[in-house]
């Protein structure tokens, strides 16, 4: 039985093989080794691909950051529009543009 970087390895050398053969007969092609070089590497390499698994886990606890982050700046800028209206000098210094 083949292990999986075994396998990686027939499956690199047959998109090889195929993207040869199209591209004898003139048909077009678009550079698919290319595209694919980033996936065959983490096919042959299981650090990195453990890695990337890690990564790719923490994605969702990274965008509630973000959100979190984004709800705070609005509600300070809400604050600040509020406690600051274009009617007072600090509004008009602070926030000119604010109804144009």
């Amino acid at each position: 039985f083949a292990t999986a970087s075994q396998r990686s390895y027939v499956a690199v050398v047959n998109i090889y093989a195929v993207v040869s053969f199209i591209d004898y007969f003139g048909l077009p092609t678009f550079d698919v080794l290319a595209f694919c070089r980033p996936l065959i590497f983490l096919a042959l390499h299981h650090t990195v691909r453990r890695e990337v698994k890690v990564v790719l886990s923490s994605i969702p606890q990274v965008l509630e950051l973000f959100f979190l982050g984004f709800l705070l700046l609005l509600f300070f800028a809400l604050v600040a529009i509020i406690l600051f209206p274009i009617t007072t000098e600090e509004g008009r210094m602070y926030f000119p543009s604010l109804l144009t």
